[in-house]
């Protein structure tokens, strides 16, 4: 048996319950590397109001949901990257103890763009 991820974005309803807003559900590639099908749930709201932008921009409610999957799945891999390129620098910096120290950082950004903009400073122990 194959596993799923349920995706689930909420919001606050006006007695401050938590109500689903959309949820989707994510499947597995088959085994042929083809995607498979995915099922979309908004509530009446969403749906009226993805309905009414579809329209506006001439395109399928279908595709306005797929670019808005496909926009947050990129924006999280963005955000995961950061986070362990943060890691990254930080097991460094405890390995090694180099740094910049902020000031020394600041006056060199503080160069960016004019006639005597600097190389970057050396880091220091």
């Amino acid at each position: 048996m194959r596993r799923t991820d349920v995706l689930q974005g909420m919001r606050r309803a006006g007695d401050g319950q938590r109500q689903p807003l959309l949820r989707y559900k994510v499947l597995p590639l088959d085994n042929a590397g083809s995607a498979m099908a995915t099922s979309v749930k908004p509530d009446a709201e969403l749906t009226r109001r993805l309905d009414r932008l579809a329209e506006t921009r001439q395109r399928s409610a279908h595709w306005m949901m797929r670019e808005a999957i496909r926009q947050d799945v990129e924006r999280e891999e963005a955000r995961e990257s950061f986070r362990q390129e943060a890691l990254k620098s930080w097991r460094e910096y405890r390995e090694t103890g180099l740094h910049l120290p902020l000031e020394q950082t600041a006056a060199w950004l503080n160069t960016w763009g004019t006639e005597d903009e600097t190389e970057v400073p050396g880091c220091r122990t």
